[in-house]
Order: C-alpha cells, then sequence, then structure tokens
C-alpha cells in the first residue's frame, strides 16, 4: 500500500516515524541545559512556534527525503516540551 501524494510504502513511512523517538531523547539533554538558563515559559514558547513551522513545512514536502528532514526537526522540537511541562 503506497502514500497517494509521496509514493511512500507503509514500511519506509514507519522508518521514518522511528528515528523521531531516539532524537526526541537525544536532545532532551540539551533542552534541559537551555531550560535553566532561560525561563520555562519562554522556552515553551519558542518550541511550540518552531513545531509549529516544522509541522505546516512538513505539508508541503514531496519527497520521502523530506519527510525524514522534517522528522528530525519535529524530534528536535519536541524533546524539550515533556522536560519543560513538568
Amino acid at each position: 500500500m503506497a502514500c497517494k501524494f509521496m509514493r511512500v510504502f507503509i514500511p519506509e513511512h514507519i522508518l521514518a516515524l522511528t528515528p523521531a523517538n531516539s532524537i526526541k531523547h537525544s536532545f532532551e539533554v540539551p533542552s534541559n541545559i537551555i531550560l535553566k538558563m532561560v525561563r520555562p515559559s519562554l522556552w515553551i514558547s519558542v518550541l511550540l512556534f518552531c513545531w509549529g513551522v516544522v509541522m505546516t513545512l512538513m505539508g508541503i514536502i514531496k519527497t520521502y527525503e523530506g519527510l525524514l528532514v522534517t522528522r528530525f526537526f519535529l524530534g528536535v522540537a519536541e524533546a524539550g516540551f515533556f522536560p519543560a511541562s513538568t
């Protein structure tokens, strides 16, 4: 079964989703360091703005490589949200 717009098969799509979790875990420590330097309200605002930009750009990609790049940056944007919100 293929995705209608990008012609990405389901295993490729799952492969694109998997590294995002590893990226989230690896960027949580730098996010905590930044969180110690700035106010949590400012850091969450920056993260949510970046998340919105990445999600908007994810809607206009046309290639599998673009999907991988946007998933990487989505993982980076999501990495700091959990430590900042607790």
